[in-house]
């Protein structure tokens, strides 16, 4: 599981070259999902591949990068702070 919250531009990025590396070194991950939290609204259930091109979701450029990793990717629309908040109360919750 890896979790990118609010970061568009690097998040993808370093994902991207994190996960080419390992694979590179002959380590097979398929198993494995993204999860991003960003303020933009979600127009489009990404677990159903890319949109077409005249949805505006296929020019969410950091959505498209994480959904062809081959890791099941899904999508949150939140205010990054609300959503820690909630993430803390839910996990203090359980400990």
């Amino acid at each position: 599981m890896y979790l990118s919250v609010g970061s568009a531009v690097m998040s993808p990025m370093i994902f991207e070259k994190s996960l080419s590396m390992v694979r590179n070194c002959g380590k097979q991950i398929a198993d494995c999902a993204i999860h991003v939290v960003d303020l933009q609204e979600k127009s489009w259930d990404w677990s159903k591949g890319e949109p077409p091109v005249d949805n505006p979701a296929y020019y969410l450029r950091f959505m498209k990068t994480f959904s062809r990793m081959g890791c099941n990717a899904s999508y949150t629309c939140s205010d990054n702070h609300a959503f820690f908040v909630s993430l803390y109360r839910e996990l203090d919750k359980r400990s």
